[in-house]
């Protein structure tokens, strides 16, 4: 039976937007003088037509920074935000867990808003982004202000086959110590080696795609349990892929300008880092209605 849809909702104190669910949302304004934060008061669009809310700025030109908080939720999401109708982000968070976003994994990019001044460069931008999606130069001042904002819920893991309990005992390298930790999961016999990373990348977050696991040999992602031998009170041995750098090509920045001012990216930044749920299942009978935020410049014009 599907459930009926959820809808976001602010919290009493204005500052986070979220669902019933567990997930929720949080705006800060970042001071580019001194690196202090404030949280931005969200409200329902007075026009409440598309599940829209307003967040208002009080300076002209401000980086800001995007918190999503699963802290108290009963399941994994996976969120996505939208500048554009073709440019979207997608992002995967565990249970228990928040993330802030200083950019938008935009080769490193800071977020910014800046106030729609009659700059040339920001004129253009409007105006390529009007004739290419069709709009007029008003609906493109609109749309340049907006993140949309979506989140899917992930299906809760399956036991498949006989229950049983298997010991991970795991050896990876801190500094040049060679460092050791053993820890149980629950799994059936007919879950794959696949499903068992992502159990394991779930409950003691390291990432899926960082995993070897061996038996007496290599275990791949399609065997099952069964076929590789391990039973009951079985030990697999886990050791870490080596993680290596990866160089980022330049993007094109005016492509995803976004205004009433404009959210733009701009200077280099530190990227916080996301667990990445491999294996992602969006559970269909948690239906969520997305939902947009629209950036305002509120204060006195200069």
């Amino acid at each position: 039976m599907t459930s009926s849809a959820m809808r976001a909702v602010v919290s009493e104190d204005s500052e986070w937007i979220g669902y019933g669910l567990g997930p929720r949302f949080r705006l800060r304004r970042v001071s580019t003088v001194d690196g202090s934060k404030r949280s931005l008061k969200l409200m329902p669009s007075p026009l409440d037509t598309d599940n829209t809310y307003i967040c208002c700025f009080d300076v002209p030109q401000t980086d800001f920074e995007v918190e999503v908080d699963n802290v108290f939720s009963a399941a994994n999401i996976e969120y996505s935000f939208q500048y554009s109708p073709v440019f979207v982000k997608r992002y995967h968070l565990r249970r228990g867990q928040r993330l802030t976003h200083k950019a938008i994994d935009i080769s490193g990019k800071q977020l910014v808003f800046k106030r729609n001044d009659g700059s040339q460069t920001i004129d253009d931008v409007i105006r390529l982004r009007a004739n290419r999606y069709g709009l007029t130069v008003e609906e493109t001042l609109i749309l340049c202000s907006r993140i949309g904002v979506a989140v899917k819920t992930e299906k809760p893991f399956e036991i498949k086959g006989q229950q049983m309990r298997v010991n991970i005992h795991y050896t990876y390298r801190n500094g040049g110590s060679l460092m050791k930790q053993d820890f149980d999961l629950k799994i059936g016999s007919d879950n794959t080696v696949g499903d068992m990373k992502r159990l394991i990348d779930e409950l003691e977050g390291i990432a899926y795609k960082d995993q070897k696991l061996f038996k007496v040999k290599y275990l791949f992602d399609s065997q099952t349990l069964k076929e590789c031998d391990i039973d009951d009170n079985c030990t697999v041995y886990l050791v870490p892929k080596v993680i290596g750098g990866l160089d980022v090509s330049d993007l094109d920045m005016n492509e995803i300008y976004g205004q009433r001012g404009l959210v733009c990216f701009m200077g280099p930044t530190d990227q916080s880092a996301y667990p990445i749920i491999r294996g992602f299942e969006a559970d269909d009978t948690r239906r969520v209605i997305p939902f947009t935020l629209e950036l305002r410049f509120t204060g006195p014009q200069e």
